[in-house]
C-alpha cells in the first residue's frame, strides 16, 4: 500500500512541477524523490507506531499527533536532504537561460 500511495503522490507531483514549470530537471526529481520518500515513511510509521505503543502498554489512540509531530520534522528533514544530494552535486546542469549577443 505504501508503494502504490507514494507512486500515485509521485506521479501528481511531477505533473504539477512539469505544468507549473521547473528550472532544472534536477529539481523536479528532488521534488518527487521527497514526495516519495515521505509517503512511504508516513505510512510505515503510521502503522507501526500504534503497534509499538500498544506493546509498550500505551494507549494507541495517542499515537496520531505523535506521528504528526514526527513526520512534520522528519518531512522538513527529508525535503533538505533530498535536496542537498541531488542539486548540490556534482551532476552537469542544464543552463536556464541564455545570453543574447554575448561572443564566447
Amino acid at each position: 500500500m505504501a508503494l502504490s500511495l507514494s507512486g500515485v503522490v509521485g506521479v501528481f507531483g511531477w505533473v504539477r512541477v512539469s505544468l507549473f514549470g521547473s528550472i532544472l530537471h534536477l529539481e523536479l526529481i528532488s521534488i518527487v524523490v521527497a514526495l516519495v520518500l515521505i509517503v512511504l515513511i508516513s505510512i510505515v510509521i503510521g502503522a507501526l507506531l500504534p503497534l509499538l505503543f500498544d506493546t509498550v502498554g500505551l494507549d494507541p489512540a495517542n499515537t496520531s499527533t505523535t506521528i504528526q509531530v514526527i513526520m512534520d520534522i522528519s518531512g522538513v528533514l527529508i525535503t533538505c536532504l533530498v535536496a542537498a544530494v541531488l542539486l548540490d552535486s556534482s551532476l552537469p546542469m542544464v543552463p536556464t537561460t541564455t545570453t543574447l549577443g554575448s561572443s564566447a
